[in-house]
C-alpha cells in the first residue's frame, strides 16, 4: 500500500506561547537534536529555532499568584511548598492574614 503524502498547507510555525512550566534539563534534552536522523518513522531533516527567555513581571505579580495559588490548593504539603517557595524568593508574606481571609478550602 502507498503511503500518502502529506498535503501542503498552510505551516504551523511560529509557535508561540507562555508557560509556567520551568524549562530544564530534561526538556531540553527532549527538544535538543544535534544531527538529522530517521527512527521509528520519524525522520528529522529540518531545523528549528528553539528559543527560551524568562518573562520578567513585577513581584507584586508573583505574590498574587503565589497567594491565589494558595487559597485554591487542597492539601497543606502544597501550601508549605507555596510557602517555601515564596520565602526563597525573598516574599514576606503574611500567611496567617491570607488563611483568616479564606476561601472555604483552607
Amino acid at each position: 500500500m502507498a503511503r500518502k503524502k502529506a498535503k501542503p498547507g498552510k505551516s504551523p510555525f511560529p509557535i508561540e506561547f507562555e508557560t509556567f512550566m520551568p524549562i530544564g534539563a530534561y526538556e531540553l534534552g527532549s527538544l535538543r537534536w544535534d544531527n538529522p536522523s530517521s527512527f521509528n518513522g520519524m525522520t528529522r531533516v529540518r531545523k528549528y529555532r528553539v528559543r527560551i527567555e524568562a518573562i520578567e513581571e513585577p513581584d507584586e505579580v508573583i505574590i498574587d499568584r503565589l497567594i491565589t495559588l494558595y487559597k485554591t490548593v487542597e492539601t497543606y504539603r502544597d501550601r508549605d511548598h507555596i510557602m517555601n517557595y515564596a520565602e526563597g524568593c525573598g516574599f514576606n508574606i503574611d500567611w496567617k492574614a491570607v488563611k483568616e481571609q479564606g476561601n472555604g478550602l483552607l
